[in-house]
């Protein structure tokens, strides 16, 4: 009987054509500095991931010299050579977790950008102030940089409103032990 009642919005029993859509919401919420276009240009502009990139498409590795030294950043990116990949003019990185066997497409993400990206996965519309390993979670299905870990756990252990909504911590008190008089 309940699929027979009429519908509310138009009043007919059945429907051949929708009488009405819905509007979706959806949790693939992406910065707008992160579409493909903008995101090349950044990476190009970048001065750790341009030759990088630009080595990636020639088929030259690029030695840590032309990438302006070797700093810690600069000596992972080329450790994971054989990972990154050109994928529609951007850097990506392929990544494999252990319990998975597909590869996940990961975008290298420039400096720039990722303060936005991780304001828009902490405290966006779809972040409602995750913890750390969510946001990690979130964040290694799309991005990587570098040092993600340790700029995730940052950001969630400096958020304002996260550490303005926890509980302070028990005080700790030091254990009773009787005093023996002679």
């Amino acid at each position: 009987a309940l699929s027979r009642l009429p519908c509310s919005q138009c009043g007919r029993a059945t429907h051949e054509q929708p009488c009405h859509t819905a509007n979706i919401l959806t949790t693939d919420v992406r910065p707008p500095a992160v579409q493909t276009d903008d995101l090349r240009a950044a990476q190009l502009a970048d001065p750790l991931l341009g030759p990088l990139l630009l080595g990636k498409e020639s088929g030259h590795k690029p030695t840590p010299l032309d990438m302006g030294g070797a700093s810690r950043y600069t000596r992972r990116l080329i450790q994971i050579w054989d990972q990154l990949q050109v994928c529609n003019g951007v850097l990506c990185r392929l990544y494999a977790q252990a319990n998975d066997q597909k590869n996940h497409v990961q975008q290298v993400i420039p400096n720039k950008l990722q303060e936005e990206i991780l304001r828009t996965l902490h405290e966006g519309i779809a972040g409602g102030h995750l913890g750390i390993d969510k946001t990690l979670n979130r964040l290694k299905e799309r991005f990587y940089w570098p040092g993600h870990y340790e700029d995730v756990r940052n950001w969630c252990q400096t958020c304002a409103v996260c550490a303005s909504r926890k509980a302070p911590s028990p005080r700790s008190r030091a254990p009773l032990i009787p005093i023996k008089t002679g």
